[in-house]
């Protein structure tokens, strides 16, 4: 049971790499598990090696998150089983050539390839600039010396330039060692991507904590670091007596992994951990206060910013009008040198500047709203408070943007853990929150009384520094909602379906009906999209191919749409997009699921399940009453698994997607929910079920709601591949029937 998304540059690719036979019919999505080198610089063609498990056989084209990057296969050699040269080939690498343009953004980038067994789960790769260079190439020009041995040499470049090395944390032990020369005087940074890219890989039970040393030529520590950027080290180190030194990179559990790629870059230029202000307005001119190592117009900063020794220095930015509200980079550029891209916030509300003189004071600033506030706890137990006037009855929306702003492309922004409250005119809390978005706060509050109130901004652990800084939202709440979609791809062959699962998160006094649709659909397939009632969380969309839908792939949008105030003057339509939840097997076991930038769907060949054929399309239930629809399986002739029937998505109990209304469940004693595999008597499998679906006494009327039976194919212990019935379409009347229980 997979899926699709938006935002994509697509190029094509031809077939794969590395062979090994395939012995059972089962088909799989192809799993990404590792991505070599894991970074590729702007304005340059590079070739990556994708290796995974399950089947890369025929991969056709290769989706990116954002635009400015795209990619083609390098066309493999083939080889044919001697034994069963009709047995279709089994792939587990890639061979990608990846193209990125010169002005490409910066950073992390999610991607997929297609095959015809399906669309594969996200891989990532990180966008640089300066020059690359891999361990490999390194090693292959270091010299045979004894002293070189200590470490692989490399050469630190000019002030205006970077050096990205990608490796591995490859084995148990391993330690990275590179060699270089420091002059008195020196400050460097050095700044690794590794553990940040495992937490997407499907089933990868293992991973990377690495840590980084400075020594001198001897092997005597002179600095490290750990866990700067969450798992991941950032140093930024003086060199006080010029010489020969080692720059040492490992797992700090001497633990180890081929999948454990990095990239570690190395600059003697500026490097830029957060700005203030965090956020502006499209076409505003602002100066930027530069937090970070090595920037000009500033103290020279030698030490860790959590010290409260910051290093600050002043970029005008003008930022442009075309700009649309949201998350966009930026870099920080001083003559020849321009530093590394962070995060700003463009806002569409008045925005307003926190007095850090009234906050050394500790005392309220008073705001009017809507606004949107630029803060920062410069110090340890600060308190941020502002003071607002607020109606009996009306609803406010306070909300902190921070943390997430680092999440998605790997920049550096804010540290801040954030702490929301709200406190009456006598100081009693009224309202608190600590994490909503990630380690973000936010608070909807329906005022009780109208009066002066505080809402007060904290770090978690009371916590403050120059990186510390935050954007408040602070607006009188309007109808609205968030949309979540389990899960992140779908493949479907021809003449099949499969189900989505969409969460509401209903907001600002919205308690509406939510319609959801569809945009981008490939070829040959299309959709049938619940209305999520007012009574409901959650809706189904079906997706279904045609029989003759070409093998194909895009990315798609999951929208929902809903009418708030419908009648009055102020009837207005409201949308959100769904975001993509893609599963990975949780280290230990269970099911975890990521916000992905890619929703793709893709028609491949003939499924597993070709049809589930449901005995009835129309189900009609009256309170207290029971129906049966029979399904019948069309197997592919070479599968003979064992299969699942649930109307929902559940793993070990837990439920992560149902479309049922409330007041209606499955009686699965009553029902027939697993096929069994082939055996001697059965040599192709069950391929007849049943469920029993059954109405309470208070289940709440419902009309042609669109719902679906899964077949559920197991891949390994968590994931699976979802085939469903086409819709059926389910209705409860609010009439009670005096046969309770009686099977229809």
């Amino acid at each position: 049971m997979h899926k699709i998304n938006s935002y994509v540059v697509l190029f094509v690719l031809v077939v794969s790499t590395v062979l090994i036979g395939m012995s059972y019919g089962q088909t799989s999505y192809p799993m990404v598990m590792s991505t070599y080198p894991v970074a590729v610089p702007s304005g340059e063609v590079t070739e990556v090696e994708v290796k995974g498990r399950y089947n890369f056989y025929g991969a056709y084209k290769v989706l990116f998150s954002g635009t400015g990057v795209s990619a083609e296969v390098v066309p493999p050699e083939i080889k044919k089983d001697p034994k069963n040269p009709d047995k279709k080939p089994s792939v587990s690498s890639l061979k990608l050539r990846v193209r990125v343009r010169e002005n490409a953004h910066l950073g992390i980038r999610d991607f997929r390839v297609a095959t015809p067994q399906g669309v594969s789960s996200i891989g990532q790769l990180v966008i640089v600039d300066g020059t690359m260079v891999s361990e490999e190439k390194l090693l292959e020009a270091t010299p045979s010396s004894a002293e070189s041995k200590k470490g692989i040499p490399i050469e630190l470049l000019p002030q205006e330039e970077t050096l990205h090395i990608t490796g591995r944390i490859e084995s148990d032990e391993s330690i990275d060692s590179y060699q270089f020369h420091a002059e008195a005087g020196d400050r460097i940074t050095f700044a690794v991507i590794c553990k940040r890219l495992q937490d997407k890989i499907h089933d990868l039970q293992k991973h990377a904590d690495p840590i980084l040393f400075i020594k001198d030529i001897n092997g005597t520590e002179i600095a490290s670091s750990n866990n700067f950027y969450f798992s991941d080290p950032l140093l930024n180190w003086e060199c006080v007596k010029s010489g020969e030194y080692l720059l040492q990179l490992r797992d700090v559990r001497y633990s180890g992994d081929a999948r454990w790629t990095y990239v570690l870059s190395v600059t003697k230029g500026p490097f830029v951990l957060s700005v203030f202000p965090m956020a502006a307005r499209a076409g505003a001119e602002l100066r930027l206060e530069c937090v970070g190592y090595n920037l000009p117009d500033g103290r020279l900063l030698n030490k860790d910013p959590r010290s409260g020794d910051p290093l600050l220095s002043g970029s005008v930015l003008a930022v442009p009008s075309d700009w649309l509200p949201g998350v966009h980079p930026v870099r920080v550029i001083w003559g020849k040198q321009s530093a590394n891209p962070v995060p700003l916030l463009v806002s569409e509300l008045p925005l307003l500047m926190e007095d850090e003189s009234v906050a050394k004071e500790d005392s309220a600033i008073k705001i009017g709203l809507p606004a949107g506030i630029n803060g920062r706890l410069l110090q340890e137990d600060e308190i941020d408070k502002y003071q607002f006037h607020a109606k009996k009855s009306q609803r406010y929306k306070f909300e902190v943007v921070a943390r997430r702003l680092m999440s998605r492309f790997g920049w550096y922004a804010s540290e801040l853990d954030s702490h929301l409250s709200i406190l009456d005119k006598n100081g009693k809390q009224v309202a608190e929150n600590d994490d909503a978005v990630g380690k973000d706060s936010r608070i909807e509050w329906v005022a009780p009384e109208e009066g002066v109130y505080v809402v007060q901004v904290r770090d978690l652990n009371f916590r403050g520094g120059p990186t510390f800084g935050y954007y408040l939202k602070a607006v009188q709440s309007s109808p609205e909602f968030d949309l979540r979609c389990d899960s992140d791809k779908a493949m479907i062959g021809p003449g099949s379906n499969t189900v989505w699962y969409v969460h509401v998160d209903r907001k600002g006094g919205f308690d509406g009906a939510v319609t959801l649709k569809v945009e981008g659909l490939p070829d040959g397939v299309k959709a049938t999209c619940a209305t999520i009632d007012s009574h409901m969380s959650q809706g189904a969309i079906i997706l279904s191919a045609d029989w003759d839908a070409p093998v194909g792939v895009s990315n798609v949008q999951v929208i929902g749409t809903a009418v708030v105030n419908k009648g009055t003057d102020t009837e207005q339509t409201i949308e959100a997009v769904a975001t993509p939840l893609e599963e990975i097997y949780n280290p230990g076991g269970g099911r975890r699921i990521y916000g992905v930038s890619l929703h793709t769907v893709s028609v491949t060949d003939r499924s597993d399940l070709v049809q589930l054929l449901p005995s009835k399309r129309s189900i009609d239930l009256r309170p207290g009453q029971r129906v049966r629809v029979d399904i019948n399986f069309k197997r592919r002739d070479d599968y003979t698994g064992a299969v699942t029937i649930d109307p929902s998505l559940q793993h070990l109990g837990r439920v992560y997607g149902n479309p049922l209304p409330p007041g209606i469940t499955v009686d699965e004693s009553a029902s027939k929910l697993r096929l069994a595999p082939g055996n001697e008597d059965n040599p192709n499998g069950e391929t007849r079920a049943h469920i029993v679906f059954q109405a309470s006494a208070d289940a709440k009327p419902v009309s042609n709601l669109p719902i679906a039976v899964m077949g559920y194919v197991s891949i390994n212990f968590v994931v699976k591949v979802g085939y469903s019935t086409p819709p059926l379409f389910l209705t409860v009347t609010s009439e009670l029937t005096a046969a309770n229980n009686q099977v229809e």
